[in-house]
């Protein structure tokens, strides 16, 4: 499997090293975040933006922001700063819920639906927004919360 390693970096976040993956849907998001991104392990939520190309495959992923036990803060510009500078189509979303219950709360699905205006206005889809919990995950695609 190519890895393809994406050389932009910001001061305050991490980019990953990703396979050149194609995604069809939002379990293919769930499996790649807990392979790749170990969303399962992480001891606090993490916000992480995956960059898709054209195609439909990922071209790099970037930790946007890490919180604590309870949060992690999403703000539009970082998250479409990298998706602007990675030169994507489209991003999916993913954080994880340390409590290992991947029900969305209300700040999530506001903030997501935030976050699809600011796409739609610089043209850039969002394509989905996954909760990674314990052992499952939701989708606010497949909820129809976005």
């Amino acid at each position: 499997m190519e890895v393809k390693k994406y050389e932009i970096y910001t001061k305050t976040s991490r980019v990953w090293e990703v396979p050149n993956t194609e995604i069809k849907c939002s379990e293919d998001i769930y499996k790649f975040a807990v392979k790749y991104l170990k969303m399962q392990e992480r001891d606090r939520e993490v916000f992480s933006v995956v960059a898709i190309n054209a195609k439909g495959q990922i071209i790099g992923v970037n930790d946007a922001s890490i919180g604590d036990l309870f949060s992690a803060i999403m703000h539009p510009r970082e998250i479409l700063k990298y998706a602007i500078l990675s030169n994507a189509a489209a991003i999916i979303c993913i954080h994880n819920h340390p409590s290992g219950d991947p029900t969305p709360s209300q700040e999530d699905i506001n903030s997501t639906v935030r976050l699809q205006d600011a796409c739609e206005i610089i043209g850039i889809k969002l394509l989905d927004h996954i909760i990674v919990g314990e052992n499952r995950y939701s989708s606010l695609k497949n909820e129809q919360l976005i």
